[in-house]
């Protein structure tokens, strides 16, 4: 059982590390797409910190 875990753990790792490095070429090579997704993570993350600031829960009330 641990071993088919562990199996399964590096298997699933590989697939991402070769994706990652797919996509950092691909980026590489298209320096476009680069600023392109450099742009949409930018407004994601920035979307994502009003969201927690403008949240009513206690976490973020004990911040103000």
């Amino acid at each position: 059982m641990e071993l088919t875990r562990t199996a399964v753990g590096v298997a699933g790792n590989a697939f991402f590390i070769v994706t990652a490095d797919s996509v950092a070429e691909f980026f590489a090579r298209h320096p476009l797409w680069q600023r392109v997704q450099r742009h949409v993570m930018g407004t994601a993350l920035a979307g994502f910190a009003v969201k927690i600031l403008t949240e009513r829960t206690g976490a973020a009330v004990a911040l103000r």
